[in-house]
């Protein structure tokens, strides 16, 4: 009797993700969402951030930038994304976003008090709008795919009375909460929009 061998090609593939951050709360994020759907995200571990990040581009082009210079060095074969979030405070912005992709270095130099003042100082509007924007790069295709997702909400008008979330630290972080104050918690579902 002869051998009997499965069908290799029969099974489902494991797909291969890698997400490029230096975040980690992003990526647990990032890979809670992957596990909920059955997949797994992988992170490349480096000693220092995976790209440059231009603040003077628009974002897409950023995130091209971002994808070329992954793509260069690592010399990636597989599946990959790149994230980046930016923060728009309705009094403090005009035709820009304030503080914008900047948003990294604004939240480690800026105090609750001092949001809170250039705030009244500029009229009171208290909306703020926090955004997420990906670009998805599959070896196959011969354009980046990107992703724009946003959440709007408001500066609480008080410091917080509540600490982070430690199940969703990304949704809301001890910093992010800091800042913004006592609102609402973000809503974790984001309005989605993909451009090839």
């Amino acid at each position: 009797m002869r051998p009997q061998y499965g069908n290799s090609l029969g099974f489902e593939r494991i797909l291969n993700v890698y997400f490029y951050t230096s975040n980690p709360d992003k990526l647990f994020q990032a890979r809670l969402m992957f596990v909920r759907h059955g997949y797994l995200l992988r992170h490349f571990k480096g000693d220092r951030e995976p790209y440059d990040e231009d603040y003077l581009l628009p974002t897409e082009q950023m995130l091209t930038h971002a994808i070329q210079q992954v793509n260069a060095e690592f010399g990636i074969k597989s599946i990959f994304f790149v994230e980046d979030t930016s923060l728009r405070l309705e009094a403090l912005s005009d035709s820009s976003d304030y503080p914008g992709l900047k948003v990294k270095e604004w939240f480690a130099s800026t105090t609750f008090e001092e949001v809170d003042r250039l705030i009244q100082d500029r009229g009171g509007d208290r909306r703020a709008a926090v955004k997420s924007d990906i670009a998805l790069c599959v070896p196959t295709l011969s354009h980046i795919m990107f992703f724009h997702g946003e959440t709007a909400g408001a500066v609480a008008p008080s410091p917080p009375a509540f600490s982070g979330s430690p199940q969703y630290p990304a949704y809301v972080s001890q910093k992010l909460v800091r800042i913004l104050g006592t609102g609402r918690r973000p809503d974790p579902t984001l309005r989605l929009r993909c451009e090839p």
